[in-house]
């Protein structure tokens, strides 16, 4: 799957408005596109994704994802709740632990959020050389992993 990756523009609206996320939503549905990796919590900003494509009529045409950035149980769950809320799905379509960060904390509770039927799929991001490949295997191996983000970039190989 390719869709749109987590821009900024996501994240807070730019001073233009909401012409521009709008439209590039729009022309990725219109092309075909349905996937928009959410972007995450970051220093206390919420992303506004959710209530763009709510506000467009589009939610349910398109397949949202978004990542656990942070470490800790607790933190994590929070994490996913408020990101559950503002994606504007129930269930979430994909939640992912992000760079196999925490993933003895995080990996449990996504499994008992699709257990639960709070999200359809659960997954890891594994964009770059950084992310240990021994785990990665043993989810693979394991039959855990229902997706797993990759790079697509020239710029990062």
């Amino acid at each position: 799957m390719c869709g749109l990756g987590s821009s900024p523009v996501f994240m807070e609206l730019p001073e233009g408005g909401k012409e521009v996320p709008m439209s590039v939503v729009q022309t990725m549905l219109e092309m075909g596109g349905k996937v928009i990796d959410n972007p995450s919590i970051l220093r206390g900003r919420i992303p506004v994704l959710g209530s763009l494509l709510e506000e467009m009529d589009v939610l349910d045409e398109t397949f949202l994802s978004a990542k656990i950035t942070v470490t800790g149980k607790q933190e994590g769950i929070e994490h996913l709740e408020i990101l559950q809320r503002s994606m504007r799905k129930n269930p979430a379509d994909l939640l992912m632990v992000n760079l196999l960060m925490d993933m003895d904390n995080h990996w449990p509770t996504l499994k008992d959020w699709k257990d639960a039927g709070r999200t359809r799929y659960i997954g890891i991001t594994h964009t770059t050389d950084q992310v240990e490949e021994e785990q990665t295997l043993k989810l693979i191996e394991a039959g855990e992993l229902d997706i797993m983000q990759v790079n697509y970039s020239m710029l990062q190989p």
